[in-house]
């Protein structure tokens, strides 16, 4: 019930008052992530994956405009770390996961209209709650367990969230310019995702969310990357 609940209450938020000339439109394209669980040792690379849903658009004049969005959203990263094993010998640790969110976002955009074509920068604040988790681990279980401060988290392939540390909810803001031009619409954004990408009890305390975002900005635990995106306005 709980999650429902917070479904239900980001499609409200983006989509409760829809103004008679908004634009509906169609948003796809792919998302480039990467993530690092902790700041000393690993070496990220970034995995490309995919965003889609739907979006609308409303001008607010003086070439200002909001376009909320509510997508399927899948972030990644793939980590890897040698590290010395139980028996003092070095070992090579990887981690590979995903994520997939069910994401609002609440794009604020200025851009002049030059009448063929509109360039524009915007700011995007975002919130999400993952439907879909995958990891794969390789290396030996007290390893992995004290790299991701979790002794919950095993050895081999995770499709569900009961042996996951993972957090569930996302929230943090994106940044970036696009270019609108005869209802299509192309865009590029950096993205940071807010707050620790894992959590020892697995849940989320509104308490720290202040210190999870001071550390997410010094440790850069969560996933981070670039979004490009095409939508088609109606």
């Amino acid at each position: 019930m709980k999650h429902r609940f917070i479904l239900v209450a980001i499609a409200a938020v983006l989509f409760g008052a829809v103004p008679a000339s908004a634009q509906f439109g169609l948003m796809g394209g792919f998302t480039s992530s990467s993530a690092s669980i902790k700041a000393n040792g690993f070496k990220p690379e970034a995995v490309s994956l995919y965003h889609a849903g739907i979006t609308y658009k409303v001008n607010l004049g003086a070439g200002f405009a909001v376009q909320p969005s509510l997508l399927y959203q899948v972030k990644g990263a793939s980590l890897d770390k040698i590290a010395k094993n139980s028996n003092g010998d070095d070992e090579k640790f990887t981690l590979d996961t995903k994520t997939g969110y069910l994401e609002g976002n609440l794009g604020v955009q200025w851009g002049p209209d030059l009448i063929a074509i509109r360039p524009y920068i915007f700011l995007e604040p975002f919130v999400g709650y993952a439907l879909m988790n995958e990891e794969s681990a390789k290396g030996n279980e007290a390893g992995l367990a004290e790299l991701i401060d979790s002794d919950s988290f095993e050895t081999g392939k995770v499709k569900d969230w009961k042996n996951s540390a993972k957090q569930r909810l996302e929230y943090g803001f994106g940044v970036g310019g696009g270019i609108e031009f005869s209802h299509i619409q192309i865009s590029v954004q950096y993205f940071m995702n807010l707050g620790p990408l894992y959590n020892s009890d697995g849940k989320v305390n509104s308490n720290d969310i202040l210190e999870a975002v001071k550390t997410s900005f010094g440790e850069k635990k969560n996933y981070q990357g670039l979004k490009v995106s095409l939508a088609i306005l109606f």
